[in-house]
């Protein structure tokens, strides 16, 4: 019995840890090649960060730290290539507000569901970048426009689109190693098994204790 509740409290630890939401900051790692090359270096190639600012504002910092050599995400305003991704459906993206604190310029483009990365998924906005978003650079903006805004709204996944699957975010990494190769990573979600094998093991917890 002991043992098995143990197993609880560790499972549960580790699912609390994996989680990308803890209080009032959100933060997505890039760490999944889902279409073409992988980048060099160690995942997480991107991260993005929303963190509440306090007046329904949310601080959104996109890192490319884990970019290497000539590996970029391509400045296009034309939104063919840039940083994806979701917002709450209940809400509009249309009224958000994009203002910029430091780093790489980018153009926010918002509408729902419509920003297609590569064959997976489509997202609610995109940041399209004036320049290169290379290794070590980062973009930081302030996001406003609907009373009550929280970095939790950002945690959504792109609707299905075909492809393999869905993601919180995605991103076309290009200039990949020496032949300049190029590929799209996104943000996966946690696997569901992890939450089946935790809220199992708390059901034969409370079974076992209803019947001794």
């Amino acid at each position: 019995m002991k043992k098995v509740a143990s197993c609880c409290i560790v499972i549960l630890g580790l699912v609390a840890f994996s989680l990308p939401l803890q209080a009032d900051t959100l933060t997505l790692d890039l760490n999944y090649t889902f279409s073409g090359t992988s980048p060099a270096g160690d995942a997480p190639w991107l991260t993005a960060t929303f963190e509440d600012q306090g007046g329904g504002v949310v601080r959104l910092t996109m890192d490319a730290s884990g970019l290497t050599g000539s590996e970029k995400v391509v400045g296009n305003e034309a939104a063919e290539s840039g940083w994806y991704f979701n917002f709450d459906d209940e809400k509009d993206v249309t009224q958000l507000t994009f203002t910029k604190q430091s780093g790489t310029t980018a153009t926010f483009l918002t509408a729902k569901n419509n920003y297609q990365a590569d064959g997976d998924g489509r997202y609610d906005f995109v940041a399209a970048f004036e320049s290169d978003l290379t290794q070590g650079a980062t973009s930081v903006y302030d996001i406003s426009g609907i009373a009550g805004l929280s970095a939790s709204w950002f945690y959504s996944l792109s609707s299905p689109q075909g492809g393999e699957g869905v993601y919180y975010s995605a991103a076309h990494v290009q200039s990949i190693g020496e032949s300049k190769e190029s590929g799209w990573i996104g943000a996966v979600p946690l696997p569901a098994t992890v939450y089946l094998v935790a809220f199992g093991l708390i059901g034969i917890v409370g079974v076992r204790r209803r019947f001794q």
